[in-house]
This record gives C-alpha cells, sequence and structure tokens, in this order.
C-alpha cells in the first residue's frame, strides 16, 4: 500500500465501530489491510484512504435516511 495506514483501533474509531467489526470487514476483503505479523490477534494497519471512504459511504447513507 502506497497511502497512509492507520491502526485497527484508530480505523474503529474513524468508523465509530467496535474493533472486532473492523476486523471482521479486513476478513471479509471489504477494508483493505496489509498484514504485519503472525498471530490470531489480526496484526494488521489500515488503508486510511479506505477508512475515510467508508466513513463518506456511511454519511451519505445517513444523510438520505434523514432527508423527508
Amino acid at each position: 500500500m502506497t497511502n497512509q495506514e492507520i491502526t485497527v483501533q484508530e480505523a474503529a474509531e474513524r468508523l465509530s465501530l467496535s474493533v472486532r467489526a473492523v476486523q471482521k470487514r479486513i476478513q471479509a476483503g471489504t477494508l483493505q489491510a496489509r498484514k504485519i505479523g503472525p498471530g490470531k490477534t489480526m496484526p494488521y494497519l489500515v488503508d486510511a484512504a479506505d477508512v475515510e471512504r467508508i466513513r463518506a459511504e456511511v454519511t451519505a447513507a445517513r444523510d438520505e435516511v434523514t432527508e423527508p
């Protein structure tokens, strides 16, 4: 990845999700991340641009729901 990378915890905070929800998105392939170590604890760095894309999509969807 050439974009800025952030931790799973930071991604969770930016998306207002739990760490587990971010981990599930990584496993499902809906959030780009790079594995940085072995183990089952999901040692990943997440693509910050992808996090911002998802946040924009969620915001747009919320705006659609709240519009009359």
